[in-house]
């Protein structure tokens, strides 16, 4: 009696054997992959033990410190050519309190990086940065265009209290950009997280078995509009479609297991395609292609091409549904051939619970509201007190406008205190600065503080300033030196020895094309650092005109971002005594570069020989 083979088995076979292969290939993928990154792990460790190995007869003590913790090759060649005033530069980041900061641009609103105006390295905080996460990209040195690999030296770099979230200081918060009110632009990042756990609160894990796909796949829902999920299951009449489905989810947790997330979407598609190729190699019909285009670009009619050559990424097109009726019809797809119903049942099967609907950005807006109250003008009024204490005049006024705008009654009540810790720190001249830049006056920090006229009518109201002549006498003038843009000096000068020692010279000149009150600021065996601003000139050159010595001295060196004019702050007192003239020879020059040793080749030998 002759056995007649029944059509569903064999594609049962059929399925089985193709998704077996498809299942063995995807775990030899996984297991090299996992095999390469053991060899690629073992490889750098070796090429780390023959970089220290060489690195040995380093004799410095600092450096080889910092090898024993290097993780690469590159660090160890990093720490190897680093220059003595690099490591200098390292321990002043080390002992800076980075007071001063500022988002540095692009700097990303969930990860941010802030520059230290202090001492001029990029930091992070270490909230934003656990000790398992891997710090990408460099510290850039502005002042010496170094840079430094963040992760390797993670605890000088990344520090407690650093971020807009520990110092509750808005104006290190997100960018603008990253959302339009309070929330959105100071807690991106615990927004995000807090959407997360709204959603993990109302999101069920993928099915587990087959019921349960079945069940959730049969109901026509919004996302099955046209119903051929339902159709194609619950007409399986031989149930070689449940079958599939089975051993589907069956690997689906093999490659689960095996570390890889695989969906039953993807096992479908992937037998459709080799079920495509096998049948075009057999009957030798066309060959399988990504678009179902002609060679001039004109689409093929549906109907003209064999059922095995319609790719799955064709499956959700309507047109094609059209084509055959299915869009009014769906039960006509169970005329389709077996493939036919695979792909098309991928595009609509459901692995996991319909998601509720739930507005999560609106319920963690509500969550985190509360933490609004911390950013209040209090905590910035105790912080321009800070920077009054520390003499940062651009802090100070930034902190000043920010408690002024929230809360202006804050400074009402505490105007006692105000006016005695800048009567202690003979900060007065800050005011000036302050109603002189709201004036429309250019200060230099035109892009950190905001004008307020509000603000500055009541600090004119309630404080009594000395005139400029006072302030000149006293040595309370403290300004920053403008116009230093165009001044090459930032690659190859360290200022730190000149604060408080002396050195820069105020230069009139009286033949400036911009401005007749010009007066240059001049640091000597140098040459010219920048100019003295309009506002303060045109008091300070009428003076100077007449005879009037008035020194100056760095009172302080900052490293900004992009505020070059807010690098240098000089204190200015008249002089009883007669100033010498400055030296004119100038005596920094940058660094030479070290040419390479040429090598010389005699004609008459093989020979080689360096030149001494």
């Amino acid at each position: 009696m002759e056995v007649v083979n029944n059509p569903m088995n064999e594609f049962y076979d059929q399925f089985c054997r193709l998704s077996y292969d498809t299942l063995k290939v995807k775990i030899a993928a996984i297991r090299k992959q996992k095999h390469d990154a053991r060899i690629y792990l073992c490889k750098r460790k070796q090429e780390l033990r023959d970089a220290q190995a060489k690195a040995r007869r380093i004799r410095n003590t600092e450096k080889r410190k910092w090898l024993s913790q290097a993780k690469s090759i590159f660090e160890v060649d990093f720490i190897a050519k680093a220059k003595p005033d690099f490591w200098q530069w390292l321990e002043k980041v080390r002992q800076c309190p980075h007071i001063h900061l500022d988002v540095t641009p692009g700097s990303h609103a969930v990860e941010p990086f802030y520059n230290c105006r202090w001492c001029g390295a990029t930091v992070a905080c270490s909230c934003r940065y656990p000790a398992n996460a891997v710090i990408n990209g460099r510290s850039d040195h502005w002042a010496r265009r170094e840079s430094t690999y963040n992760d390797l030296f993670r605890d000088i770099f990344v520090r407690p209290g650093i971020c807009y979230r520990c110092r509750k200081d808005e104006s290190l918060g997100a960018a603008y950009q990253y959302g339009k009110d309070r929330i959105e632009r100071l807690f991106w990042r615990e927004l995000l997280q807090e959407e997360g756990n709204v959603w993990l609160e109302i999101q069920q894990p993928d099915y587990d078995s087959l019921d349960q796909i079945i069940r959730a796949s049969s109901w026509k829902g919004p996302k099955c509009k046209w119903g051929f999920a339902s159709v194609i299951l619950t007409r399986d009449a031989g149930g070689l479609i449940h079958r599939v489905l089975e051993r589907a989810l069956r690997i689906k947790k093999i490659l689960r297991k095996a570390g890889r997330q695989e969906t039953i979407k993807n096992i479908l598609i992937d037998f459709v395609k080799s079920y495509c190729r096998l049948q075009n190699s057999v009957n030798n019909l066309y060959a399988l292609e990504d678009d179902l285009v002609d060679d001039d670009g004109i689409p093929f009619d549906y109907k003209d091409m064999p059922y095995t050559l319609h790719l799955p990424s064709s499956y959700g097109n309507q047109e094609m549904w059209q084509s055959y009726d299915l869009e009014k019809h769906p039960e006509k797809a169970m005329d389709m051939p077996y493939p036919f119903q695979l792909a098309l049942l991928s595009e609509f099967i459901k692995e996991e619970p319909l998601p509720i609907l739930c507005d999560t950005r609106r319920v963690a807006k509500e969550r985190l509201a509360p933490l609004l109250d911390d950013y209040d003008a209090v905590h910035d009024f105790a912080w321009a007190i800070e920077a009054v204490k520390l003499q940062d005049i651009g802090l100070f006024l930034k902190m000043l406008v920010q408690s002024w705008a929230k809360d202006r009654s804050v400074l009402e009540t505490r105007k006692d205190e105000f006016l005695r810790n800048l009567k202690e720190r003979r900060l007065f001249w800050a005011i000036w600065e302050y109603d002189q830049y709201v004036s429309g006056n250019y200060s230099g920090f035109e892009n950190r503080i905001k004008k307020d006229v509000g603000l500055r009518k009541w600090l004119l109201s309630s404080l009594e300033l000395p005139d400029v002549d006072s302030f000149l006498n006293n040595g309370d003038i403290i300004t920053n030196v403008v116009g230093m843009s165009h001044i090459p000096w930032h690659a190859y000068l360290d200022l730190d020895r000149y604060i408080g020692k002396g050195g820069f010279y105020l230069l009139r000149e009286p033949d400036n094309p911009s401005d007749a009150n010009a007066v240059m600021v001049y640091l000597e065996g140098f040459g010219e650092t920048g100019y003295i601003k309009r506002s303060l000139a045109g008091i300070l050159a009428p003076l100077m005109d007449r005879g009037v010595e008035i020194g100056a001295e760095l009172f302080a060196r900052h490293y900004p971002h992009s505020d070059l004019d807010m690098t240098l702050h000089l204190r200015l007192k008249q002089s009883t005594a007669p100033l010498k003239p400055p030296e004119t020879a100038k005596k920094y020059k940058k660094r030479p570069q070290k040419k390479q040793k040429s090598v010389v080749v005699k004609q008459d030998s093989d020979q080689e020989r360096a030149p001494r």
